[in-house]
C-alpha cells in the first residue's frame, strides 16, 4: 500500500469524527481509539490512530480493556500509513490477565537508517486495528481507553520528536457496544398451521389458502414444503406424497423448530413458532 493511498483512506475515514465531534485535528498529538458495534460473543476489529502537528519518529501506547468482556486476539497494521511506509519496527503485545494491549512503532530502526518519518497531514491516521471477540453476553457499552502513567508493563502515551518525547495533549477513548443479537425465525418445514407437526391438515391449510380463500400462511417458509421459494399446489400436492405414498421429506428444519438454513430464501415469515438468535 502506497503513502498517498494510506493518507487518503485516513482522511475520508477522519471526516465523520471531525463533523460530530468538532475536533480540531493538527494542532495536538493525540491519539483515538474507534467506537463500533458487536453482538455477544461476536468477534470485532477496532481501529486506532495517531495525529500529530508535525512529522514524528515513532509512538508508543497502552490500551486498556476489561479482560472478562472482551478477548484481544491480534493487532494487524494492514492498510494503515504503518504499513505505507514500512516501518521498521512494530510490536503489539496483549497481556491479557492485567486487560493491556501495549504497542510500539518506529519509522527508521534498521539500517541503512534513511530517516523515514511518520507524516503529519493534518488529519489522524490510522496505525492499526485491534481484532477480538466480545465475551459479554448482555447489551451494553464497553470501555477501552490508554493506559497514562499506569502499571509496568505497561508504557507511556509517548511520540518520538527530533528525538524527544512528546506527550499527548489528547487521549479519546473508544469502545465496543454490545448490541442485541440478531433475531431470525424458527419453523418446522411443511408445518403450514404451525402446530409443531406435520399431518394431513398441513396439505389442506395450503389449499384453503389457494383455491378457497382461507388465510394467508402465517410462515411462508413453513409452508414452503418443497422448498422451491414459492406457494402454490405443488406444495399441498409434495406433502400428501410425503405423507401417504413415501415422497421425500422435506427439507430442513424438521422435528424441532429452527432457522432456514437457505440464506437465499425470500418468503417470509411473520409468525413463526420461535424466534432464535441469528447465527454469525
Amino acid at each position: 500500500m502506497d503513502l498517498r493511498k494510506a493518507v487518503l483512506i485516513d482522511l475520508f475515514a477522519a471526516l465523520p469524527l471531525v463533523l460530530a465531534a468538532g475536533i480540531s485535528f493538527g494542532g495536538d498529538f493525540a491519539f483515538f481509539i474507534e467506537e463500533v458495534e458487536a453482538r455477544p460473543g461476536a468477534p470485532f476489529a477496532l481501529s486506532i490512530s495517531a495525529d500529530a502537528p508535525e512529522a514524528y519518529q515513532g509512538l508508543s501506547l497502552t490500551v486498556r480493556f476489561p479482560p472478562d468482556e472482551l478477548r484481544i486476539e491480534r493487532w494487524s497494521s494492514e492498510d494503515t500509513i504503518v504499513e505505507a511506509i514500512r516501518a521498521d519496527f512494530v510490536h503489539g503485545e496483549v497481556i491479557h490477565e492485567k486487560g493491556f494491549f501495549i504497542l510500539g512503532i518506529l519509522a527508521d530502526a534498521a539500517p541503512p537508517f534513511d530517516g523515514m518519518l511518520f507524516p503529519a497531514p493534518g488529519f489522524p491516521l490510522a496505525i492499526g486495528k485491534l481484532h477480538g471477540q466480545v465475551l459479554r453476553q448482555i447489551p451494553g457499552s464497553i470501555p477501552l481507553d490508554f493506559l497514562s502513567g499506569g502499571e509496568r508493563p505497561a508504557v507511556e502515551p509517548l511520540f518520538s520528536v527530533n528525538n524527544f518525547s512528546r506527550r499527548p495533549s489528547l487521549l479519546v477513548a473508544g469502545r465496543v457496544q454490545v448490541v442485541p443479537a440478531a433475531l431470525t425465525p424458527a419453523f418446522i418445514r411443511g408445518d403450514a398451521n404451525l402446530d409443531r407437526k406435520i399431518d394431513i391438515a398441513d396439505p389442506i391449510a395450503v389449499l384453503d389458502w389457494g383455491f378457497s380463500g382461507g388465510a394467508a400462511p402465517p410462515c411462508e417458509n413453513a409452508a414452503d414444503a418443497n422448498s422451491d421459494d414459492g406457494l402454490d399446489l405443488t406444495d399441498a400436492i409434495f406433502l400428501l406424497r410425503f405423507l401417504f405414498v413415501d415422497g421425500p421429506r422435506p427439507l430442513p428444519p424438521q422435528g424441532v423448530p429452527g432457522p432456514d438454513p437457505r440464506r437465499s430464501s425470500q418468503l417470509t415469515c411473520r409468525t413463526p413458532l420461535e424466534w432464535l438468535p441469528e447465527r454469525n
